[in-house]
């Protein structure tokens, strides 16, 4: 017997909606190709359905590109494609962790590199003049 199991995901807003699902829902397709369950997208919110096994992991990725979104980051492909690889993996439990480590490696070399330029004296916003 299986254990079907269903998950509302609730966006704060239309930007949100759009940024968690993607330009023409390029994102949700790709979480649709990696897990056997049903995607029903309704305005500001989407809807996950099917078997237990494949939704539980499915709906807690979008919480935590959600979550992830809601402090300020960009959800891109690779932020996707990162948190499937880490469910598919075996590391779901500690996606929460791994999700927020690797946005902070993000940040800390981008703040690295300004740093670098600042202290060589390079200012950032001036154009390269190939000399």
């Amino acid at each position: 017997m299986q254990n079907i199991a269903e998950e509302i995901i609730e966006f704060a807003d239309r930007g949100e909606a759009m940024a968690l699902l993607g330009e023409r829902d390029e994102y949700i397709r790709v979480l649709m190709e990696s897990f056997d369950a049903r995607f029903i997208s309704r305005g500001e919110a989407v809807e996950i359905s099917g078997e237990a096994a494949q939704v539980e992991p499915a709906a807690k990725i979008m919480r935590e590109l959600q979550y992830l979104y809601r402090q300020g980051n960009a959800i891109t492909m690779h932020e996707v494609r990162y948190s499937i690889g880490l469910v598919k993996g075996g590391k779901g439990e500690a996606l929460h962790s791994l999700v927020c480590c690797h946005t902070h490696a993000v940040y800390r070399q981008v703040l690295s590199y300004q740093l670098v330029h600042a202290a060589a004296g390079v200012d950032e916003r001036s154009s390269y003049d190939g000399k």
